[in-house]
């Protein structure tokens, strides 16, 4: 499945210092995936530090919206 990446996930990968690389490693074997109230899917994958990437799935396509860390 192919991987997009928007705009706003780019500027929080350089603010948080994930790459693209580490991304798709958390969204093809996270520890866990949860399901938002809005549908979005939350990859959960514990590394340095606890990673999440929020996406949706649309179209043959992995749709990234943001990264974040606990």
């Amino acid at each position: 499945m192919q991987i997009v990446f928007s705009g706003h996930v780019r500027e929080r990968m350089l603010q948080r210092g994930i790459n693209e690389a580490t991304v798709k490693d958390i969204l093809h074997s996270p520890d866990y995936v949860r399901t938002s109230f809005s549908g979005r899917k939350i990859a959960t994958k514990k590394l340095d530090k606890l990673w999440h990437i929020i996406f949706v799935e649309k179209e043959n396509k992995i749709v990234v919206i943001s990264a974040y860390f606990d």
